[in-house]
């Protein structure tokens, strides 16, 4: 599956190996995050890190609400 992003008015097509509804469902979010950044006066080497900070934290605060759904769930199976 391909999966095409716009930045800063360049296409980049990348290649992935997931399913064509995931895919798009990540090149959106991906792109979503571009487009908040974008106009910031950022260069795209910047607005993609930037993007890629802003996700990492989106997904290190996925990882604890996690961990505490799966305290929360062990501790009712123990008690």
């Amino acid at each position: 599956m391909r999966i095409t992003l716009q930045v800063s008015g360049e296409e980049y097509k990348l290649r992935c190996d997931l399913s064509e509804e995931r895919a798009q469902a990540i090149e959106e979010k991906v792109q979503s995050q571009i487009n908040q950044a974008a106009g910031r006066g950022l260069s795209t080497v910047q607005l993609l890190i930037l993007v890629s900070l802003n996700l990492a934290q989106e997904l290190g605060e996925l990882e604890q609400e996690y961990e505490q759904v799966l305290e929360f769930v062990t501790a009712k199976e123990q008690s």
